[in-house]
């Protein structure tokens, strides 16, 4: 099935020091982007400058030792910016979560990321629609 992209669209996936959107850090991002020319994909390790919670390294297996010498987002948000958000509409899996935490990773970096004008499709959503949960 060939796509009919009005905008290219990046999918991304978020590993965090927790769950606040505002006070927590990503320690990974996996991404996807697609557009009329292709895929591209890739996935960073990021130091997030404070200690992740042995709770978090629980569910996500990433520790500090193995982000010790990482970059930060700061480091890399203009790249991540240009090679995949710039431009693009966003696919996710819970809306609630990864887009205000890139948000406010790339504030803190003097990006303005999600736009209001980024549409975002959230996959989960589309799951729940289609695989209801209920007694």
């Amino acid at each position: 099935m060939e796509l009919q992209l009005e905008r290219p669209v990046t999918a991304f996936d978020v590993e965090t020091t927790g769950a606040d959107t505002v006070k927590d850090r990503i320690v990974s991002i996996s991404l996807i982007r697609r557009d009329k020319t292709g895929v591209v994909e890739d996935g960073y390790y990021i130091n997030p400058g404070i200690e992740i919670p042995a709770a978090a390294t629980e569910i996500h297996g990433i520790t500090n030792e193995m982000i010790a010498k990482a970059p930060t987002f700061k480091d890399v948000a203009q790249e991540l910016y240009d090679k995949f958000f710039n431009g693009c509409d966003l696919i996710v899996f819970n809306r609630r979560f990864d887009p205000p935490m890139l948000h406010e990773e790339f504030a803190r970096a003097g990006i303005a990321y999600p736009t209001n004008d980024t549409r975002i499709i959230d996959v989960m959503r589309i799951f729940h629609l289609k695989e209801p949960r209920d007694l």
